[in-house]
């Protein structure tokens, strides 16, 4: 029985060394066609599948994304902190100033569309533009050239659409343009001038006040339409409500108490020179 037992395993194994020797090329093809699931994980082909995807869960997510999170945003993010408050600072500075230099939003519609901001007879004109409701800076003397007129006079107050306005100068010479001008009540450098083009001087009408408001300096004698009787109390009281500038409301007594009102009435120097009060509010 020993002996055959002996026998029986020898032959045994002479027959798994044949058959070992004679499966090598099954085995490739069956590793080929990915049949032999051990094979593949001890000669490395699926064993390459298997390093990828610790390479892609130990490797990029703890090499790569976390320490540039870590170190890189955390620095993004406080600088930015930092440089947005400084720049809303500057540009609150920035925007007062762009403001007074005639820049920012408007209201087109507001009694101060329009100023001067280089002072009266300044070229300079700030508008604001009704179409964007931004405030649009004017150089008077390019709007007066476009306008055909012969010159600029600067920004002063105006009887248009805006309380200041460009004033442009017409050709005094040109008689019936004036002549038109006078017809159509129009108070322009010309129609307003000493000379008295239009004969306005006596016609019933105050015209000097206008005059004088629109071309300081520049326009006729017109008392005679203008003065009145001081003697009344009552109806000088209400040229003084209704800001009537005459001998009465602009006289050195100050009727009106204009003195103390918060605003530089120096109109009425100019149209009574000799008699007139001293605002102390236009030094």
């Amino acid at each position: 029985m020993r002996r055959h037992h002996s026998f029986a395993l020898a032959l045994l194994i002479f027959c798994a060394a044949a058959l070992l020797g004679s499966c090598s090329d099954s085995e490739c093809a069956g590793c080929a066609d990915g049949d032999i699931e051990p094979d593949g994980d001890s000669d490395g082909d699926a064993g390459t599948d298997g390093d990828v995807e610790p390479d892609a869960d130990g490797d990029e997510p703890d090499g790569d994304a976390e320490p540039e999170a870590d170190s890189d945003e955390p620095d993004g993010d406080a600088e930015p902190e930092a440089e947005p408050d400084t720049d809303i600072e500057d540009g609150e500075q920035e925007g007062e100033e762009e403001v007074a230099l005639c820049s920012g939003v408007c209201d087109p519609q507001s009694d101060d569309a329009s100023f001067c901001p280089d002072g009266f007879a300044a070229d300079a004109l700030c508008l604001c533009d009704a179409g964007t409701s931004t405030w649009t800076p004017v150089s008077c003397a390019a709007f007066c050239a476009g306008e055909g007129f012969v010159g600029s006079l600067g920004c002063g107050l105006s009887l248009r659409e805006t309380l200041y306005d460009c004033l442009c100068a017409r050709d005094c010479e040109d008689a019936e343009a004036v002549q038109t001008d006078c017809m159509g009540m129009v108070y322009t450098d010309c129609t307003c001038g000493t000379d008295d083009p239009c004969a306005w001087a006596g016609n019933g009408i105050c015209d000097a006040t206008v005059c004088a408001m629109l071309y300081p300096g520049n326009f006729f004698d017109d008392s005679a339409d203008c003065d009145e009787d001081c003697g009344d109390v009552g109806a000088v009281a209400a040229m003084c409500a209704g800001a009537t500038l005459n001998n009465c409301t602009c006289a050195a007594a100050d009727p009106c108490a204009w003195t103390a009102n918060g605003a530089c009435d120096d109109l009425c120097a100019q149209l009574y020179p000799d008699d007139h009060f001293d605002d102390p509010e236009c030094e």
